[in-house]
């Protein structure tokens, strides 16, 4: 296969269409929402763990060893690999 003489041009053309230009704002616009999403979650969880310790302890029912911060950290960490 033949290669062109000027390997940036294909590129160069591509990040010069608009659509492509469109793409990429957008994605930068979805990728910062999820970043605000994701701090916003785990800095709640810090200040739950720092400022009212008993909720997260607070048993899921009676006669249980798990407390409600366990579902709580395991979602924010699903939460976190989903996004």
């Amino acid at each position: 296969m033949a290669r062109p003489t000027d390997d940036a041009s294909p590129w160069q053309a591509i990040q010069r269409n608009p659509t492509f230009q469109t793409l990429v704002e957008r994605r930068g616009r979805f990728a910062t929402r999820l970043s605000l999403i994701m701090m916003a979650l785990y800095f709640t969880f810090i200040l739950l763990i720092a400022f009212a310790p008993g909720v997260l302890g607070m048993p899921l029912g009676s006669g249980t060893v798990i407390t409600l911060g366990i579902p709580i950290g395991l979602g924010l960490i699903v939460v976190a690999i989903v996004c």
